[in-house]
């Protein structure tokens, strides 16, 4: 899964949380990184999130709207068929990330100013308890073109020694310009995941997406 690296670690896990069960358990982890809270750069999205196994037929699994304006907020909202389960707003001005669940609670996660902000790809991450760690073996894919974006793509495979097939593939395809990741494709066996964007809008989102409702109670959480 994709996250942001060094000091954003924190921001991304907490941009990867589903619905809290209680009003004082902060929500969990769920979901891609697909954007980073870059000012300069307005742009909105859906992404959609789908696991096919054994062949089977693709299901999808998640769907959010995401957004971010000139500033670099970045509004991401999980989309169900009975509305919004749980927005999340980052603002690196304030250095804090708002979670927005529907029992009208918000959660506040503070971390610490840094410079600009970076992917990880901890989908090729292993068991700490890995006997033999695979090699890792990196290929470009060139340049394509989708949502009238050009990206950059790129194929990671961890092979271990003495198995014939790899242990796990990644395709990513990167806008650097954007900081924005298109597409990601993960395949580890029979498993594939796969998350994209699409509906892309280069267009100033509503502030009102990144102002937290009245009537939330707000708890802060301590790092």
């Amino acid at each position: 899964m994709l996250v942001w690296s060094s000091t954003f670690l924190a921001l991304a896990l907490l941009a990867t949380m589903t619905s809290a069960q209680s009003s004082q358990t902060p929500p969990q982890m769920s979901s891609a990184v697909l954007v980073l809270p870059t000012p300069g750069a307005p742009i909105s999205f859906e992404q959609i999130e789908e696991r096919r196994e054994s062949g089977g037929a693709a299901v999808e699994t998640l769907r959010m709207n995401v957004y971010r304006d000139s500033s670099g907020r970045v509004c991401m909202q999980e989309v169900t068929r009975g509305g919004s389960d749980l927005t999340r707003i980052v603002d690196p001005v304030a250095s804090h990330v708002i979670a927005l669940t529907k029992e009208k609670t918000g959660y506040l996660f503070s971390f610490p100013k840094s410079g600009e902000a970076r992917f990880t790809n901890f989908a090729l991450a292993e068991s700490q308890d890995e006997a033999s760690p695979p090699s890792l073996r990196a290929e470009s894919l060139g340049k394509r073109i989708f949502e009238g974006i050009e990206f950059a793509g790129t194929r990671m495979t961890a092979v271990r020694e003495g198995e014939p097939r790899p242990t796990k593939t990644v395709e990513q395809w990167q806008s650097a310009d954007l900081k924005l990741i298109g597409l990601m494709v993960v395949s580890k066996g029979d498993t594939n995941y796969t998350v994209r964007i699409q509906r892309v809008r280069r267009e100033e989102p509503s502030p009102d997406l990144f102002k937290i409702p009245a009537g939330y109670e707000i708890i802060e959480v301590p790092e």
